[in-house]
């Protein structure tokens, strides 16, 4: 560079200042920054208005001199709102939820940047200050010397540099790259790829951007050029509830539209294995990794409280939780409880309604008329029992007894203890026990005993399997007790419906070979006729099958019912007219007898003896 060209060169760059003060007097910053744009990328569609809070701020800004004083080489006008979305927008705009609270880090990064670029800004100066000096030191000399000495290269050769910072935690690698001054090496790839490998970043670098930074060189700008994966916190399991809480009153509808409002629906019946809740179980999350390739675990999810109270259980998969019992279920204390007996405070009454509960029922109070219990194990009532239903699958105990009034019903899967019993129609599979019986209609398949107390069965039909036992049967007054022993209940009323099913095919039959009778000793047959006359023939053959079958299921009944060695009535006392049934023979009772027995003999003939 001549004398003259450096001359001209600094006095330009010290009267810059200025010249910079008069034009922003007479130019509004407006235009600067219209200028400024022009030279931007496409990718900017309107130009950028500055802030005026960054005129000042930037005036102070180490980066922001460097800035300024390569747009001066370049001769371009620098622009502080550029300079500004330089500096903070591709970090403080940033969508991407991995960048989330990193842009602390990418604003303490710009703060050192400013030191690094006083630096340069320090070897910029040195440079001019000796170039101003030499061409002082020149001005000087009267004469020019023959041999000029090498001037001082004005601005320095400073290569492009790559500085990277990774914030503490490791999520992020930020970027900012100072251009090159005077023939300075241009960035290049490898200068990345070593500032990159230099710190250790290996996940999450964003190639694209390195490739565009190589064609297009981005300067004094803070880019996050790695972004980790953050980690995903597992899941917490949760609780799909399938049964309500509170059980609400509902009332259903007949097929006729209407309602028994003693079905109040008050206890919710669960069964063993039913499904109570779904468990969905936690999971563990998805592991992050930081952009130095470090794993970084992931928060596991927390398993969900199993409201697991008594009697119920979790599957063996921990998926749900299941009903252990049959029984009612309720919700008590945050927990789900199965209880396998159904304890009611009182009577069963409209207060209540009509109960069908899985396991036993047990009644503090009474049982009023129109009402039913039902209980697949046992039923204890401690009061009294109207003209009601009661079914159990397992016994039926009544503290108080029982007057039916002729609509009352008690069956039980095993055995019906009661004090006394009246005008009740009764069902036992095994034994029955009562003190006093009046007028009841009995199936019983083991034994009835009448021992305590008073011990009277009095009037009725009793159709017992093996015994009766009382102190008393009959009365004095002469009402009349029927007694039928040997055939199990249920076997004897199935016996009868073959009986009456056989006379009935029987008959039917009958009438088929009447009609082939007749249709066969007509002379000639009409095409119609012949076709009606080979239908009845396989109609009869059907029913000579059909009688067969059961005249064996009848013999079968039969054969089951000839063992009536243990079948005996005994009474302390027993009155007439007391009928005695065993097996095919019975025995009328005529006059009034003590301590005897019934049972049947060697000849099959019921015989009274003295018990």
């Amino acid at each position: 560079m001549d004398e003259n060209k450096k001359g001209r060169f600094f006095r330009g760059f010290r009267g810059k200042d200025k010249n910079e003060s008069q034009a922003e007097a007479n130019v509004p910053q407006e235009e600067a920054v219209f200028e400024a744009a022009d030279d931007l990328d496409p990718g900017f569609s309107e130009p950028i208005m500055a802030p005026r809070d960054y005129t000042e701020q930037n005036r102070l800004d180490k980066v922001y001199q460097l800035y300024s004083r390569w747009c001066t080489y370049k001769g371009e006008i620098p622009s502080d709102a550029l300079f500004a979305e330089w500096m903070k927008a591709p970090v403080t705009e940033s969508e991407d939820p991995n960048l989330e609270g990193v842009e602390y880090y990418a604003e303490t990064f710009r703060k050192q940047m400013v030191t690094t670029a006083g630096k340069v800004l320090q070897q910029i100066d040195e440079a001019e200050k000796q170039a101003q000096k030499q061409e002082e030191e020149l001005a000087k000399l009267e004469e020019p010397p023959v041999e000029k000495p090498e001037p001082i290269k004005v601005p320095p050769d400073i290569d492009a540099a790559v500085y990277l910072q990774v914030p503490k935690g490791n999520m992020a690698a930020f970027l900012c790259i100072l251009p090159p001054f005077g023939d300075g090496a241009a960035l290049t790839r490898d200068m990345l790829n070593e500032a990159l490998e230099k710190s250790k970043v290996t996940y999450g670098i964003q190639e694209e951007l390195l490739t565009s930074i190589v064609w297009e060189p981005t300067y004094f700008q803070i880019l996050p050029i790695a972004i980790g994966l953050k980690p995903i916190a597992g899941k917490n399991g949760e609780i799909i509830e399938h049964i309500p809480r509170e059980q609400m009153l509902s009332f259903e509808e007949d097929d006729e539209g209407k309602v028994d409002y003693r079905d109040l629906n008050l206890f919710r019946n669960i069964e063993k294995g039913e499904l109570i809740c779904d468990i969905i179980l936690p999971d563990n999350g998805v592991d992050g990794m930081d952009v130095k390739g470090n794993t970084i675990k992931a928060i596991p999810g927390k398993a969900a409280k199993v409201p697991a109270g008594s009697h119920t259980e979790v599957t063996e998969d921990g998926t749900k939780l299941v009903a252990a019992e049959n029984g009612y279920i309720s919700f008590q204390y945050g927990k789900f409880r199965i209880e396998d007996r159904l304890v009611i405070n009182g009577n069963i009454d409209m207060s209540v309604g009509n109960q069908d509960f899985l396991g036993d029922i047990f009644v503090q109070g009474d049982v009023i008329s129109g009402f039913t219990l039902k209980a697949t194990g046992s039923i204890y009532i401690q009061g009294s029992v109207e003209g009601a239903t009661i079914i159990a699958g397992e016994n039926i105990e009544i503290g108080d007894g029982m007057n039916g009034n002729n609509r009352g019903v008690l069956q039980a899967g095993r055995s019906v203890h009661s004090p006394f019993l009246e005008n009740v129609e009764v069902h036992a599979m095994s034994n029955l026990r009562v003190k006093s019986m009046i007028g009841c209609e009995v199936y019983c398949n083991d034994t009835i005993y009448a021992e305590q107390g008073i011990g009277v069965i009095i009037g009725g039909s009793l159709t017992v399997g093996k015994a009766v036992i009382a102190k008393t049967i009959g009365s004095k007054s002469y009402r009349k007790t029927e007694i039928f022993l040997g055939m199990m209940p249920e076997l004897r009323a199935e016996k009868e419906e073959k009986v009456k099913e056989l006379k009935t095919v029987k008959k039917t039959q009958d009438l088929l070979e009447k009609n082939i009778y007749f249709l066969r000793g007509l002379d000639s047959l009409p095409e119609d006729k012949a076709a009606l006359l080979k239908q009845l023939v396989e109609q009869e053959k059907l029913y000579r099958k059909m009688i067969q079958r059961l005249e064996a299921e009848i013999e079968h009944f039969d054969k089951m019912a000839n063992d009536f060695s243990r079948c005996v009535v005994r009474g302390g006392i027993v009155y007439p007219p007391t009928r005695i049934t065993i097996g095919g023979d019975t025995y009328s009772l005529e006059t009034a007898t003590a301590k005897c027995k019934f049972y049947l003999s060697e000849n099959n003939q019921v015989v009274m003896g003295v018990d």
